[in-house]
């Protein structure tokens, strides 16, 4: 089954690269961009350089692979090329000299260093320096909460949720909806919240839906799905 395409280039990029999910966001106030692994948090703070490189491997991804796959030649000439175009200096003298050869060796540096934290390894270990991340000048936050339902089968005492259960729930169609309004502000994770969102018909729908690109997770879920 085709994917869908990544809704815009201005808020968050994402693609599956050798089994874990990358969501890169470029278009930020505080002039930074961060990457996250398979949701994790806190994000990575790359530089400009890293960030296009990673961001030349995600289109390369839509553009061959549908969103998902590994780094195939084809993937690392692609990226290699749009570095050229951008970066080439071949005629330079020394360090300022830019070769197709050396943007290949950053790129193999570059990836190989992300996907060594996504496998587990600490960032610090791979020589990442730590950086403050300021929240209170993000454009947009990195999660959102979604209250599916309000429904719950269970009636705990110590729960924040208080109020009526039965409230009106918005459409399947009304939360697509929400999730490209959230992606396109750069928001790449979404919490399913409530209630129970198991209650809902749809829930298996919802996250699908979800996971064609932001990372859903929940805080929820009192119920085993039986997928029969």
């Amino acid at each position: 089954m085709e994917r869908k395409p990544q809704f815009t280039q201005t808020g968050v990029r994402h693609a599956t690269i050798n089994g874990h999910r990358f969501h890169l966001r470029l278009t930020d106030p505080t002039e930074e961009n961060f990457l996250w692994i398979d949701g994790k948090s806190p994000p990575l703070v790359l530089d400009q350089v890293a960030a296009e490189f990673l961001g030349y491997v995600i289109d390369a991804m839509w553009s061959m692979q549908q969103g998902a796959g590994d780094e195939t030649e084809n993937v690392r000439d692609y990226v290699v090329e749009q570095m050229y175009k951008k970066y080439g200096r071949p005629l330079a003298i020394g360090k300022a000299r830019v070769t197709r050869t050396r943007i290949r060796s950053d790129l193999d540096r570059i990836f190989g260093t992300l996907m060594a934290v996504a496998d587990g390894t600490c960032p610090i270990e791979e020589g990442l320096a730590m950086e403050e991340i300021r929240q209170d000048e993000w454009a947009a936050p990195a999660r959102m909460d979604l209250a599916v339902t309000y429904r719950c089968n269970l009636d705990c005492p110590h729960c924040y949720n208080g109020g009526p259960k039965n409230m009106k729930e918005l459409s399947l169609d009304k939360w697509l909806k929400i999730y490209e309004v959230l992606w396109n502000e750069g928001i790449s994770q979404v919490v399913f919240t409530g209630g129970e969102p198991l209650m809902r018909s749809d829930i298996l729908q919802l996250v699908s839906e979800a996971e064609e690109s932001q990372h859903p997770t929940s805080d929820q879920g009192h119920w085993v799905l039986d997928p029969s």
